[in-house]
């Protein structure tokens, strides 16, 4: 395999996972919440024998419970569990890119847990683009982005430099960074992320997997 997907999640303690979703929902909902986005993905992932997974993840310290509890509802080969670095979001993403291209992939997208959409036809577009162009970025409505992917060999020095993180400048700051340094980028379509009530009340009753 020379393409890989990474999967950044978090374990999912009460009072730790969708905090914005919790002031109306209450922690432990919210966590219950967060894992059933995790099953879906989950789901949607654990037929795409195209790719290798890896699982990045936070706290470092919960590896043996989240191995526990994905390798089950993932269904499938994970054949990376890494542990998130410190710093902000672009530190880590830029970590967990070049924990891939040491690995030997040519190709390598990020993923959160927030879509619902998040599909196998997803990749294979992404995959295709790649070919082509630097970068894919899958947008969200609020001004952040649910996938980026990059070919291995493009220079990520500065890509997540003086990025405004959950702001809806997020994606806007990438793109300006990329522009700079000359590399080509497509984008998906626009999906909605699950951060806070509304959100939810859109998305609930497409969850096909309870707890």
């Amino acid at each position: 395999m020379d393409r890989l997907i990474i999967v950044f999640l978090k374990w999912p303690e009460p009072g730790k996972v969708k905090t914005r979703l919790a002031k109306s929902l209450g922690s432990k909902q919210a966590a219950a919440v967060y894992r059933q986005l995790v099953h879906q993905v989950a789901l949607h992932l654990g037929d795409y024998a195209t790719t290798d997974l890896a699982i990045c993840f936070t706290p470092a310290d919960r590896e043996t419970e989240l191995r526990d509890w994905l390798t089950p509802i993932f269904q499938r080969t994970i054949q990376h569990w890494w542990p998130q670095d410190p710093g902000n979001l672009g530190d880590r993403q830029h970590q967990a890119f070049q924990r891939a291209t040491e690995s030997g992939y040519r190709q390598t997208a990020i993923i959160g847990t927030d879509c619902l959409d998040l599909t196998p036809a997803i990749f294979d577009t992404t995959w295709r683009a790649l070919e082509r162009h630097h970068w894919m970025l899958g947008p969200t409505k609020d001004g952040g982005y649910y996938l980026i992917a990059g070919q291995n060999s493009a220079n990520h020095a500065h890509t997540w430099e003086s990025i405004r993180w959950s702001t809806e400048h997020t994606l806007r700051d990438l793109v300006t960074n990329l522009d700079r340094a000359q590399q080509t980028h497509l984008f998906l379509e626009i999906m909605n992320d699950v951060d806070d009530y509304e959100d939810w009340i859109s998305i609930k009753d497409r969850l096909t997997i309870k707890e």
